[in-house]
């Protein structure tokens, strides 16, 4: 068994919950998070360009 099988098969999924902004540091999101408007309103990335984090 591969090592990445051996530590999903002990790792147990946990129900979604709503929690505020304020009390969300450490935990990971359920879903993706959507913007009803583009910040700025245009492509930008030129200037800013993207951050990764690998």
């Amino acid at each position: 068994m591969a090592a990445q099988e051996r530590v999903w098969s002990g790792v147990t999924a946990l129900d979604p919950r709503e929690v505020s902004c304020e009390t969300a540091a450490g935990l990971v999101l359920a879903a993706d998070v959507v913007a009803n408007e583009n910040v700025p309103p245009f492509a930008n990335t030129a200037v800013d360009g993207f951050a990764v984090r690998a």
